[in-house]
């Protein structure tokens, strides 16, 4: 049983260390830049119902997309009335 155990914790611990290995390395911004990742522009189409929808697209977060773009939280519903 504590064979077993010690075998078991050995594995694990192996497999974490490979696991670690495969992490993805990400550029840094150039010294003194608060930008990370790239600038994009879009334009709301027709049929975009509101800022999540959009925010999927791009895979991030509607908030972000607000303090980005100093926008208030009223302006996330798109649908014209």
């Amino acid at each position: 049983m504590k064979r077993e155990s010690l075998l078991t914790l050995t594995l694990i611990g192996a497999f974490s260390a490979i696991q670690a290995a495969w992490a993805v390395d990400y550029p840094l911004p150039p010294t003194g830049s608060r930008l990370v990742g790239q600038n994009q522009t879009y334009t709301v189409q027709e049929g975009d119902k509101n800022l999540q929808a959009i925010a999927r697209r791009f895979d991030t977060a509607a908030m972000l997309i607000l303090e980005a773009n100093t926008l208030s939280p009223r302006c996330q519903n798109l649908v014209r009335r």
